[in-house]
């Protein structure tokens, strides 16, 4: 049978992983469907997360330099430890390499990682290296949260405000730009946004132990889609209004120049890396804190936006590796 959807996809996994006893253990609090593994480790816990970039799917040559490929890879598996409310400690690299690659250009590429960990407090520990047809980088990484602060996709309640650190869209505008060449130069912030996202770890130390959240993921596939994946494992639904969505000048004036809708931008472009939370009443203090914007509110059920003050049911998109296919 065809692969039609990611999704759908990792659903059948951990089904399979369930009725084998594959996927528990001792310790094991939370396996496949969160953006990292959780363990009890006695007294904290540890966050395991792992993630592939491949050279065509992920990133292209022609569009992003070595260091950056590497900063963004690193800066992606950083990025799903901060969604949980942990701290990133250890990472393993492996790397496939073509066989007619310059020795520079994998340096570079672990430099981008490097100067990533370095403003984390992450430790390169150990990996693999191969020969590859093209270029990937598999990164395995181990963090570190405390009790009752680990938060999950799972625990919206109807009535919860949903939040957005940040600005979205920014990245799908920067990597529209790159594939241009010749106009990037104009928007340095779009550019800049997806191939050096920032990471939240600081917004995700005050969100869990101030905001009174109850859930949280990264928006890397899309807010609509990353919105959806925590009202499936809640078994809630979502209210965005169209208008509240934080974008930056930049992003509205590409919009403008190109006559698009930065609205659809916000909604459905991935990469930003911005961590989404829902919670039933932060501080206004906190939320300037964290550079945090509400963006619509937990509902029972149904997926819905509101735009131009119309009610309607959105459609429901993000990445997917498996769609169209």
């Amino acid at each position: 049978m065809k692969i039609k959807s990611e999704w759908a996809l990792i659903g059948r996994i951990q089904k399979l992983l369930a009725r084998t006893g594959a996927g528990s253990g001792p310790g094991l609090e939370l396996g496949i469907g969160d953006d990292c593994a959780l363990f009890d480790t006695g007294g904290e816990y540890g966050l395991i997360t792992a993630d592939i970039s491949i050279e065509g799917v992920h990133f292209n040559l022609d569009t992003a330099g070595p260091s950056d490929i590497g900063y963004r890879a690193m800066a992606s598996n950083i990025s799903d430890i901060a969604s949980m409310g942990g701290t990133p400690a250890y990472a393993f690299i492996s790397i496939g390499i073509p066989r007619g690659m310059n020795e520079k250009t994998v340096m570079a590429v672990y430099r981008g990682m490097i100067s990533v960990c370095k403003k984390t407090g992450t430790v390169i520990a150990g990996g693999d290296t191969s020969a590859s047809r093209v270029l990937v980088i598999s990164i395995a990484l181990y963090g570190k949260a405390g009790n009752g602060r680990v938060l999950t996709r799972k625990g919206a309640g109807p009535g919860d405000g949903i939040y957005v650190t940040g600005t979205l869209g920014d990245s799908r505008a920067g990597l529209e730009l790159l594939q241009k060449k010749g106009v990037k130069k104009s928007y340095p912030f779009l550019t800049r946004r997806h191939l050096r996202p920032d990471i939240r770890l600081g917004e995700s130390s005050v969100i869990a132990d101030e905001a009174g959240a109850r859930s949280m993921i990264d928006v890397s596939d899309g807010l609509v889609s990353d919105l959806r994946h925590i009202c499936e494992s809640s078994g809630t639904g979502f209210e965005i209004d169209a208008d509240s969505l934080p974008v930056s000048a930049q992003l509205k004036r590409y919009c403008a120049e190109t006559h698009r809708d930065h609205r659809e931008y916000a909604l459905y472009g991935g990469e930003d890396y911005e961590l989404l939370f829902t919670a039933p009443a932060p501080g206004a203090g906190t939320l300037e804190k964290i550079g945090a914007s509400r963006i619509g509110m937990i509902k029972d059920r149904g997926f819905h936006i509101i735009l131009g003050g119309r009610k309607k049911a959105v459609r429901i998109g993000g990445y997917d590796h498996f769609a169209g296919r």
